[in-house]
């Protein structure tokens, strides 16, 4: 019973309680004062253009541009992964 402090509420209680209330659940609870919220680091020019880019792409090119940016992502996080085992001289 999360009302006598035994156990909490899960996620969709607590998004229905906000809703009630109308609030958030961070607000709710609290995890703004508690937790404050860590800004993302701004973009950098790169990283514009290729937001940029993407948004004047058409739907069939978001895809296509979504899909490198995740195995290009994917490959780096390989190399990343397989970079202190090849410092050890171990093949991953």
């Amino acid at each position: 019973m999360w009302e006598a402090g035994e156990s909490f509420p899960n996620a969709e209680s607590l998004w229905n309680i906000s809703v009630v209330l109308g609030t958030d659940p961070n607000t709710l609870m609290g995890w703004y004062d508690a937790h404050p919220r860590q800004d993302a680091p701004p973009f950098s020019q790169d990283e514009l253009t290729l937001v940029d880019n993407y948004r004047n792409c058409t739907p069939q090119w978001k895809t296509n541009v979504s899909m490198t940016a995740l195995a290009a992502a994917g490959e780096s996080l390989k190399v990343s992964e397989s970079a202190p085992l090849a410092a050890e001289g171990v093949s991953a």
